[in-house]
This record gives C-alpha cells, structure tokens and sequence, in this order.
C-alpha cells in the first residue's frame, strides 16, 4: 500500500518491490493446489482471500502487471471459499476466528462472504463466483466503484460452479451439496492434517461435520470465542468434545500444549469418497486414540442421499470398556422436542422462518441425550445453544448412527434399523421412498435378503416390497445381492433403473439371476 500510494518516499519503490514480490511467493506456499489456505482455519482463508483482493485492485489501479501465477492461485482459494459458502452466504468457522476484517467496509456477520465472492467475480472474471453469492453487497461499490457494481450485478445471472459436492484431497475437507440455491443442503465434513507447523490455528476437529439444511445452518462448529482471555475457555472451544465428532473416555482426538500448539494431533484421512448424480458418500479415520493407554480407532461414514437425508456412522473399536459419546452441536436459537429416548425433533432458525430436522440415534446405543453448551458467534461472544450426544459404552467394536432428514410442513417418516449379522443395515420409509442402507463390519453383512460384501450400499424401491429402482455401492471389488439382482463395483458406483435398462454411474455392473 505505501509502496503503491506514496511514490514521492524515498523508500517507496523498494516497499513496493518487496510487499510484491512477498504476496507472490508466500501465495504459492499458504494456498495448496486444491484451494485451501494452509492454517486450516476457514476465517483466515477469507482474510487472504481479501488480501489478495486488495493487492490485485491497488495494482491495476496503478497501471501494473499481475503475475497468471498470482491471478490462477487466487481464484483456486475463491474457488474453495465458494465450495465452503452456504446457501445463505455465511461460511463454516472451521478452526479458529479472531473477529476481525482485512478493512470493515459495511456491516454484516463475519462470516458472510459474498462480498468477497462478488468482487472476486469481476477482477479475477469469474463470473460464477457472484452466482454462488447471489447478491451485490455494499463492499463491492467501496472496491471497486459503480462500474464494478455494475459487472457484479450482471454475474449474478450467470450459471453457478458446474460441480456440486466436492473433495478437497490436500487440504481436507469433503464438501457435500444438493444445489447452489437459496434452500439447498450443504455439508463440510474436516478430514485433513490438523494443520500446517505448530498448528496454532487449528482445533481438534478430525471428522467433524458441519452441516446446513434448506439453506439453514443446523449443525455447527462452535467456534473459538477467545485465544488468551482463558486457558479454560481456549482448551475447551478446541476439544472435541467442541466439535461435531467423537470423545473417547472424555478424550480430545488432540491435545493442547497451550494457546497455539498442541502435545499431540490427530490428522483425519479419507479412505473412500464418491459423489455421484444420487448420493455422496464420505469414509475417513484417524488415529488420534492411539496415544490412549488402551488404544482406539475412529472411523466415520457419511451417506448423503442428495437433497433428502445424511446418515453418519461412528465405528470405534477399542480395548476393554469405554465411553464413547458423538457429540452434535445445534445452531444457537434451535429448539429440541424429544420424542424417544432416541428420537428427536428439531427446529432450527432461518432467515425465511424455522425449518424442521428428524433426528434419531441407532447402533450401540446407550442413550441420545439433549442439553445445552456454549456456541461462539463471532470472537468474545458467546451463547447456549443445544447439544445432542449419542452414549456408547461397551468393549470391542461400537457402531453409533445419527439419521437426520430435513422434513417439510407435517410430512413424516420412519427410521428403524434391521436385524443384521456382521455389520448394520437401516430401514428409511417415506411416502413415495423405501430405502436400505447397509454398512459392513466384516464378512458378508446379511439383513432384509440382502448380502453385502463391501463397505457400504444403498437400496431403493418406491414401494416396501416392490422391485430395485437404485442402487449405489462402495468397496474395492464389491458386491451387493438384493433379490435376483446383483451388483458388482469397483471402488464406487452408482446403478439406476431405466426403461433400457441400467444405467451406470462409476465402475459397475448389475446382473440378473434367473
């Protein structure tokens, strides 16, 4: 900026030479090739993202050259911040946020990005960018003037991104979605490196899931309220049991050294991802657990099945008895009628009014238990939201599924889970929808005349014991049996019925026995 605007200083050309040549080199290393800033912290991706906004605007108004190298790498970050935005314009806090802005320019949440997305789409002519923001707001004509309005308003009708869920390998966050509209799903599920050195900026979040429904946040991270304030207060918005994601023995899948290091880290990984034209479907681990004095191992499945439910499942295996509770955190203003001791209603707020979730809780299930904990809107803030914990205590190998569905005016379902050797299968009944969905431990799962060797499928007919209209499996060299019908893939498929036949998404092929 000095550099740039004061050319009259004796220093001047050097400021601008190095502040240059800094922002060119340090963006190859803090931006991986997939998009995600390096702290692993979401709130710091848009902080560079505005950065280099800033630097990209001053330097054509000074009539200077932008390296493609420069230009590529920060669209790659608005290309993820993108992928991170919910329907409503606001982005997951992921990690750790400080409360503040590059320059506060008009006020709205700290988390709203469009502003960014929106003048992204005029200097870098990314017109898609303004599509996903779905609005021009007053940051935009402070940057870049009424010209700059102009073209923003004209990207608004373009056509968003092309893609709809997405992985993020290098950085680690999968990313589900049914549309980028105003009440579609979304889903940002943390299944990478904790973070980059000393992790300063990170939390203990491997596995976490945030997730909005119908445009709504509905499951959130609680965010970090305070860095020094509290040592209490700062190791507690990083423990896992702060994050949507399982607690061994009351354990954290890492351990603090102090307000911005850590004893030890849990790096997730992802094992298996699939996004096809029905479902997606997420399978990660990591071995934070190693370090207890009995060893455990987390493994987590999501089933999206795309713009109707998500189906996670917690498998932990360990030795002698444990606790182990998954933890889920309500957006702060949700309001929780149980309904069983494993069921339960959920409302959460909107900016267009209250949506309603289906919640239950199957598996190793000890109790699903509701009350309340902090949640941090923003840094120094804080409020009591709700939290659901599903308990599991047991030896050896516990499954613990959370079925959510997003539910529409007094539409109804149904939830049960079906007997099964060697792995556990769930039964999801609507109106006009019956679905199977099988998750294996080992062997050959069987459950409701189903066999399955693999990971992990799902079965839907439209009426309860009427023909196979789709299927989607995942392992390497897996099979799924369901009546005469078999189905065979490799790695991940997806199988839908047509008046031609099957028609295949993936690696895959349906048999029928006569």
């Amino acid at each position: 900026y000095l550099g740039s605007m004061l050319p009259e200083l004796r220093r001047a050309t050097h400021w601008k030479a190095l502040g240059w040549s800094i922002l060119e080199r340090q963006l190859q290393r803090q931006v991986f090739a997939d998009g995600v800033y390096f702290e692993q912290a979401t709130y710091y991706h848009r902080y560079t993202v505005d950065i280099y906004l800033h630097a990209l605007i001053l330097a054509r108004a000074q009539g200077d050259g932008v390296p493609e190298s420069m230009s590529s790498r920060l669209a790659l970050a608005v290309g993820h911040l993108a992928d991170l935005t919910r329907p409503d314009g606001t982005i997951p806090v992921i990690g750790d946020d400080d409360g503040g802005q590059l320059v506060l320019l008009e006020q709205r949440p700290l988390t709203d990005v469009r502003a960014a997305l929106t003048t992204s789409a005029v200097v870098l002519d990314r017109p898609e960018f303004a599509s996903v923001a779905g609005a021009v707001t007053e940051e935009v004509l402070w940057l870049l003037g009424p010209e700059g309005v102009r073209s923003a308003t004209a990207a608004l009708t373009t056509d968003p991104p092309s893609h709809l869920s997405t992985l993020a390998a290098t950085g680690g966050y999968a990313i589900m979605r049914d549309g980028w509209g105003p009440d579609a799903s979304h889903a940002v599920i943390d299944c990478g490196p904790l973070g980059s050195g000393n992790s300063g900026h990170a939390h203990s979040d491997a596995l976490s899931i945030e997730l909005a429904v119908a445009g709504c946040p509905a499951i959130i991270d609680p965010g970090t309220f305070t860095y020094t304030g509290s040592r209490l207060d700062r190791d507690w918005f990083r423990h896992s049991a702060a994050h949507n994601t399982v607690t061994v023995d009351g354990q954290s899948a890492s351990a603090a050294a102090g307000p911005f290091s850590w004893d030890h880290r849990a790096d997730a990984r992802v094992d298996r991802w699939w996004t096809g034209s029905q479902v997606d479907w997420f399978s990660g681990s990591h071995s934070g657990f190693a370090r207890l004095v009995e060893p455990a191992e987390h493994r987590r499945g999501v089933l999206f099945v795309r713009g109707q439910y998500w189906v996670i499942i917690d498998s932990v295996v360990t030795r002698g008895s444990h606790e182990v509770i998954a933890h889920y955190h309500m957006a702060a203003g949700a309001e929780v009628r149980s309904l069983s001791p494993d069921t339960a209603s959920i409302e959460v707020p909107c900016t267009s009014g209250r949506r309603r979730l289906f919640f239950k809780a199957l598996g190793d299930v000890v109790t699903l238990d509701w009350g309340e904990d902090w949640v941090s809107s923003a840094y120094g803030r804080r409020i009591r939201a709700p939290l659901g914990r599903i308990f599991s205590q047991g030896t050896g190998r516990r499954d613990v599924l959370a079925v959510i569905v997003p539910l529409v005016g007094d539409e109804a379902v149904t939830v049960t889970e079906v007997p099964a050797k060697e792995g556990r299968a769930v039964r999801l009944d609507r109106p006009d929808t019956h679905d199977l969905l099988l998750f294996r431990a080992q062997g050959i799962l069987r459950a409701d005349l189903a066999e399955l060797n693999g990971d992990a499928a799902f079965v839907r007919r439209s009426t309860p014991n009427g023909r196979v209209e789709s299927m989607a499996l995942f392992g390497a060299g897996a099979t799924l049996s369901v009546g005469n019908l078999t189905f065979r893939a490799e790695g991940a498929a997806e199988a839908t019925r047509t008046a031609a036949g099957w028609a295949i998404e993936g690696e895959g092929h349906v048999s029928t026995r006569s």
